[in-house]
């Protein structure tokens, strides 16, 4: 679902970021059986991995 939505810099591949919003990766989620708040959604995708 996100590999679409995906960017990221071409000098360093470990940083990447989606265009969609939070709001819209629970609906996409939702549409796929799973339930999930925008608040666990935003942590995830801004909680840097290393």
């Amino acid at each position: 679902m996100l590999q679409q939505h995906t960017a990221g810099n071409p000098m360093n591949s470990s940083i990447r970021w989606t265009y969609l919003k939070p709001r819209e990766i629970v609906s996409e989620l939702l549409k796929k059986g799973y339930s999930v708040s925008r608040n666990i959604v935003r942590y995830l995708v801004t909680t840097q991995r290393s």
